[in-house]
């Protein structure tokens, strides 16, 4: 599966490529125009580690052997040739016949090293299988690593004529060479029918590891970005959502490490939400960016509750105020509930309801519902007016929305007999003393056939009791 053999299979595996050659040289073609693209592909790797780049084919004939080799600077170590794709394809799955690869730098140029791959294709009758026609075709896998590179350093990596294994200069260089399934020859260059593209591998600053981020402060929306320095950098630039935030330098402790801001606030969002880049800078160049996203509650909301409503309850003498949270769960610390400017209860953050006593002798009451958000501070509060007496006409005691003869006679049936009941005893206390009594039937009497006074306000509009009498309006059916 890979290229690297001891001295003691060196001197077998020449007589094989002596053999192997012969097949290469069975017959010449001369192309018109390309049929073979041999490609290298082009790799980025951070200083000090390594990576893999592939060798691929384009056809349009059917390829079943080829040899090559591939040349790049020295410091670019390759520690393993890999069959392709395509190759390890061959002969249903099992791989070609034949397959040598070798790292090797014999009749390499100063300073350079490379790699030399024969492959043959055929079963053991000779019959040659192929790779069909197509692009794409994966030939090899080489994987490197360049432990000695700096920053900026490139290689070419080109395909050439020269180099030899290194067992085997008795057969000297291996040519590039494509044979097709008929046993015709193709040889760079375009015009004999291979066109080659080298490729290149790039050495660039590593980039940053193990970025994490992470919120130190929920209320604040305070965040803690840490990461490990895998490089020398001089400066470390950080981005939050796409926009420069700021950049690090050594202040003579070394390069920071850890970071800690405030979150940019997201307009018209519940959650916070941000992602930081970090891109290390050494000699003007820039390294890869490493990213991380983190997320924060809006717990320091300034939104009040909402949809506030407060009903009474005369029987009981409770006001029921209800409202709505405003966002998610844990926005809200504490709700405070006032009467009249007064705290009069507290209520847990997740509750949106309760109930309020209140004395009968009050007209009125304003309920007030104040929420503190998840970092204790105060939003806005949200206010209710309550009327404690039922605004009502003086003299209806029929509670029909009209005085006339029916209402003292209505009374009258009530004093008599206990029926029917009276529904706004404001209402029957025609002369506004306190007191429901005969003189309240006469009074309406006097008013409607003698020219008396007419029953006291109240009476032409709807109205509340002027006068604490501790009597009780609990329905007035046409008054508000």
């Amino acid at each position: 599966m890979h290229g690297s053999f001891n001295r003691s299979n060196r001197f077998l595996i020449s007589a094989v490529l002596l053999s192997v050659a012969s097949v290469f040289c069975s017959q010449g073609v001369v192309a018109q125009g390309p049929v073979f693209l041999l490609q290298a592909e082009d790799r980025s790797v951070d200083a000090g580690t390594g990576g893999s780049f592939s060798i691929l084919m384009a056809n349009d004939q059917p390829l079943g052997a080829f040899s090559l080799g591939l040349q790049h600077e020295e410091w670019l170590e390759v520690s393993e040739i890999y069959r392709g794709e395509a190759v390890e394809a061959l002969l249903g799955g099992l791989g070609p016949s034949f397959w040598f690869a070798e790292i090797t730098d014999n009749g390499a140029a100063a300073g350079m090293s490379g790699v030399v791959i024969l492959m043959l294709g055929s079963d053991s009758t000779g019959v040659l299988d192929t790779i069909s026609v197509g692009v794409n075709h994966q030939l090899a896998e080489i994987e490197f690593a360049v432990p000695n590179a700096a920053p900026g350093d490139t290689t070419a990596l080109d395909f050439v004529s020269t180099l030899l294994p290194i067992a085997g200069s008795a057969m000297g260089p291996i040519d590039i060479v494509m044979v097709a399934d008929d046993g015709s020859e193709y040889s760079p260059p375009e015009a004999a029918g291979v066109l080659l593209l080298g490729g290149l591998v790039t050495v660039e600053i590593p980039r940053i590891l193990d970025l994490q981020c992470q919120v130190s402060d929920d209320c604040g929306c305070e965040v803690t970005l840490s990461w490990t320095n895998a490089y020398s950098y001089d400066s470390i630039d950080i981005y939050e959502n796409g926009e420069w935030v700021t950049t690090l330098t050594d202040q003579g402790s070394g390069l920071p490490a850890s970071w800690v801001t405030m979150m940019t606030p997201n307009d018209d969002e519940d959650e916070q939400e941000s992602e930081f880049v970090l891109i290390g800078v050494s000699n003007g160049q820039e390294s890869h960016p490493v990213d991380c996203e983190v997320g924060c509650a809006d717990h320091d909301t300034q939104e009040p509750v909402e949809n506030l409503e407060c009903e009474r309850d005369s029987d009981q003498l409770l006001v029921e105020v209800e409202w709505d949270l405003e966002g998610e769960e844990g926005q809200y610390s504490t709700i405070q509930i006032f009467v009249d400017g007064i705290q009069v209860a507290e209520v847990d953050a997740g509750t949106e309801a309760a109930y309020i006593a209140y004395d009968p002798k009050f007209e009125s009451i304003t309920v007030g519902v104040l929420a503190f958000n998840g970092c204790g501070n105060a939003t806005s509060m949200v206010e209710c007016f309550v009327p404690l007496t039922e605004s009502y006409k003086r003299g209806d005691v029929t509670n029909n929305g009209s005085f006339s003869l029916e209402d003292p006679v209505y009374f009258l049936f009530w004093v008599y007999l206990l029926y029917p009941d009276i529904d706004c005893y404001d209402a029957a206390d025609a002369d506004d003393d306190g007191v429901l009594d005969l003189a309240d039937p006469v009074y309406m009497l006097m008013h409607l056939f003698l020219q008396g006074a007419p029953p006291l306000p109240p009476a032409v509009e709807c109205g509340q009791d002027p006068t604490d009498d501790g009597l009780l309006c609990e329905d007035s059916m046409l008054c508000p």
